[in-house]
């Protein structure tokens, strides 16, 4: 991933293309790079392996993509850096919001069998409710910083240009939705003290969100929108 992704901006003497091929790489190359630093540090082995089996995936959507493709993105982010900054932290914040989900996904499956009594191998290969909890909670935490200074990066450079009516789109509106399903969580965290499998449950319907933001959104968005060349 690393050195043909160096290789692809050699080519392109170090300007970042905005190309669907290469925000879906960069994507991917995020989640395996994350994947290999969580299995080095908390060594959690089904978190590693979803998370692989996701960057896997969208390595082989991706080689179905025309290399041409590339987004009508704003002009108001001019600057090739501002750019990069912008999106690498959008993509940042989808995987730590991946990762989320997949924590969720894991309390509500070992708080499930703890209910039920129900011990198996699977179960003991997994961190405790609490610590599966407090994983979950931090990579929110990352994910909304992101997502926000992403967002505040594209809205200060269309206010800049005096082009603020155009910050009303469907993929701007959705990415606030999303920020503020979140908050919701870390409120409902810190203060109203919602128990772990509701807020889990919560967590995965904001994720939900987070999908359509990415996925469906692209196509009709007029401020991230998507050509064939």
């Amino acid at each position: 991933h690393s050195v043909f992704y160096f290789v692809r901006l050699f080519a392109n003497d170090f300007q970042f293309s905005v190309s669907m091929f290469d925000t879906l790489f960069l994507l991917s190359w995020l989640t395996v790079t994350i994947s290999l630093l969580i299995s080095y540090l908390m060594r959690i082995e089904f978190l590693v392996l979803f998370l692989s089996l996701v960057g896997f995936s969208v390595v082989i959507f991706n080689l179905w993509n025309d290399r041409a493709a590339v987004s009508f993105v704003n002009e108001a982010l001019i600057s090739n850096v501002l750019l990069f900054v912008h999106i690498l932290l959008g993509m940042g914040s989808y995987v730590a919001f991946l990762i989320a989900a997949l924590f969720s996904f894991m309390y509500l499956f070992l708080h499930r069998k703890l209910k039920e009594k129900q011990w198996s191998g699977t179960m003991q290969r997994l961190p405790s409710l609490e610590k599966i909890e407090r994983y979950s909670y931090l990579s929110v935490a990352i994910g909304v910083i992101f997502l926000l200074t992403s967002v505040t990066i594209g809205s200060i450079s269309m206010i800049s240009l005096d082009r603020a009516n155009q910050l009303i789109d469907y993929k701007v509106l959705n990415s606030v939705l999303i920020l503020i399903g979140y908050g919701f969580y870390l409120l409902q965290r810190f203060f109203l003290r919602w128990p772990g499998h509701k807020l889990s449950i919560w967590g995965l319907i904001c994720f939900a969100f987070v999908f359509i933001n990415y996925t469906a959104a692209n196509w009709i968005s007029d401020f991230h929108h998507w050509i064939w060349m």
